[in-house]
């Protein structure tokens, strides 16, 4: 399974993505982050 991790800073631009991304087969998981400092410490569990 696959995870995707959305970065940016429109909300309206992430949920937008996340229900995109939720019908695609095989992505299991989808987070959400607003800011790159956000990104990189998800990165770096």
């Amino acid at each position: 399974m696959t995870t995707v991790l959305i970065c940016d800073d429109r909300r309206s631009v992430r949920e937008g993505l996340t229900r995109v991304m939720s019908a695609v087969p095989g992505v299991s998981r989808i987070d959400c982050v607003a800011h790159g400092d956000e990104l990189l410490s998800r990165f770096s569990r």
